[in-house]
């Protein structure tokens, strides 16, 4: 009788920051390790097919760390801004198409429960640079389950409300692009 085949190496975990108050200077994500964020590794990207992306890398606990900064930043930032303007949120969306209040209702909304939601992150190669995938889900049932579904299997949530919303952080130049965060069915 053979041994069993190895099993992949768990995903890695960061922790997840408190959440930001509009006008606030969000805080940094402290250092102790927690299972609210899932670090996807390179292989695993690749077999869940994530979207979106022409190859895989896996990124650092420091990757994440600084997307999860960043979007608590960016989040602030629209949450904040009396200036509705999502096109530089959007696929190809211009300025005034109303998404601008959506982003902002969402980042409100986002914001004071920021510290609760669960992530997932991937690394993604998308036009020839590295990008930090990242989905948020601030519902996942049943709750003492959440760890385990979510370091199984990159999680797609259509619909929902601003419970769910993802983005690629690009760590190059610490941006967020594509931020999309779900309306409801």
């Amino acid at each position: 009788m053979s041994p069993p085949p190895p099993q992949p190496e768990p995903p890695a975990s960061v922790p997840v920051s408190s959440s930001p108050l509009p006008g606030a200077e969000p805080p940094e994500l402290p250092a102790k390790a927690d299972e609210a964020l899932v670090i996807f590794s390179a292989e695993q990207a690749r077999e869940f097919h994530m979207p979106q992306a022409d190859d895989y890398w896996t990124p650092s606990t420091e990757d994440v760390r600084a997307a999860a900064n960043a979007i608590a930043n960016h989040l602030n930032k629209h949450a904040a801004s009396s200036h509705l303007d999502s096109s530089d949120e959007w696929f190809d969306a211009g300025a005034d198409n109303g998404l601008g209040q959506y982003l902002q209702d969402g980042a409100r909304f986002i914001l004071p429960r920021l510290a609760t939601y669960r992530a997932q992150f991937a690394g993604v190669v998308r036009h020839g640079n590295r990008m930090v995938a990242a989905n948020y889900l601030c519902e996942f049932h049943p709750a003492e389950k959440a760890s385990y579904w979510l370091s199984r299997r990159w999680h797609e949530v259509y619909d929902g409300g601003p419970c769910y919303f993802h983005f690629f952080y690009d760590p190059r130049d610490r941006s967020i692009h594509g931020l999309a965060i779900n309306g409801t069915g």
